[in-house]
């Protein structure tokens, strides 16, 4: 049980601090809003970070694997009565099925054409989605979405964000520490030792984007319940930009970086009100990352504290020896 938790210090430190927030902050509503959206909103930067991050995967359409989630949600629940529980399923599988298709076209590309490419596929999904017809409810949406029936007030519907967020975090974690975890770093840091020792990038970084659009995929299940809507600018482009800054700031490469960057951006953009301002916040974000914390705030945050440790044991082994006592030296 104790390396249980040591394993996953990280992820369970800052759900427990939302968790608290909740209880603190239980009746009011806006802060149980921003803790919510943070959660939803992370869970797509967290599906970016795990494609960037670990595989080298640039994904601008992360936004739109989230729409996929949510329509699959909003179509079943609403115009197949479907229980909304069941739909996280097919809200996950359907967003990976996608990304498994395109996928292998993509993971081969540079760094700068993949992005492109994504973009290209956001575009088109924003396309498809919008001249959906009946079945997407075209410019208009689909609302009336229903939430699971344990989750029908706002405290409870933001303990299950965060739940659904330590669900990620915990399996990202042991997903990671396994050997198809290790394999992807090996292909994201050295892909000429990948090659060489045998293993099938290409497929492997496939499987990669497909599992962080299943997560995206997630997050627009949360979504579609959060708002009971989704329309076609609900999970845009703009998000899908705005998510991979997100995963910059907080650090892409950290497993709870995305979701810091996230809360950063989501609590500071709230109180601009004007778009065009936020965007410009958000670039100056960006760029005092790269100067300043490179690896993002989790990184930073890692070696503040280990530059901390470092100083108290150097003023300890440095502090006078007791009265009347010598102090024993070692050389």
């Amino acid at each position: 049980m104790t390396t249980l938790v040591k394993r996953h210090a990280s992820a369970l430190g800052l759900v427990a601090v939302v968790a608290l927030l909740l209880i603190v902050f239980s009746d009011d509503g806006v802060v149980l809003g921003r803790l919510t959206t943070i959660a939803v909103i992370g869970l797509i930067a967290l599906s970016v970070g795990m494609g960037w991050g670990q595989v080298g995967i640039l994904s601008l359409c992360q936004a739109q694997f989230a729409a996929v989630g949510a329509y699959v949600t909003a179509i079943l629940s609403v115009q197949y009565d479907w229980p909304v529980l069941l739909t996280v399923v097919p809200a996950a599988v359907l967003p990976m099925l996608v990304a498994a298709v395109f996928g292998r076209f993509l993971v081969g590309l540079s760094a700068l054409t993949l992005g492109i490419a994504t973009f290209v596929l956001a575009r088109l999904a924003h396309i498809a989605i919008t001249n959906g017809g009946e079945l997407t409810g075209g410019f208009l949406g689909i609302s009336g979405v229903p939430r699971v029936d344990f989750a029908q007030s706002q405290l409870e519907f933001a303990f299950l964000s965060w739940a659904c967020v330590l669900i990620v975090l915990v399996l990202y974690k042991n997903l990671m520490d396994s050997a198809f975890g290790r394999a992807l770093r090996t292909i994201r840091h050295d892909p000429l030792r990948a090659e060489a020792d045998g293993i099938r990038i290409e497929t492997l970084q496939t499987k990669a984007f497909a599992l962080t659009a299943g997560v995206a995929g997630t997050a627009g299940w949360l979504y579609a319940q959060f708002l009971s809507y989704i329309g076609p600018d609900s999970l845009g482009i703009a998000l899908g930009i705005s998510v991979v800054l997100m995963a910059i700031v907080g650090g892409a490469q950290s497993i709870v970086g995305p979701l810091i960057g996230a809360a950063v951006l989501i609590s500071v953009g709230d109180y601009i009100p004007v778009e065009s301002a936020r965007g410009m916040v958000y670039g100056g974000a960006l760029i005092l990352m790269f100067l300043l914390a490179p690896g993002g705030l989790a990184a930073f945050a890692g070696f503040a504290g280990t530059e901390l440790r470092r100083r108290r044991r150097h003023r300890a082994d440095r502090s006078p020896a007791p009265e009347g006592q010598e102090a024993v030296s070692w050389h």
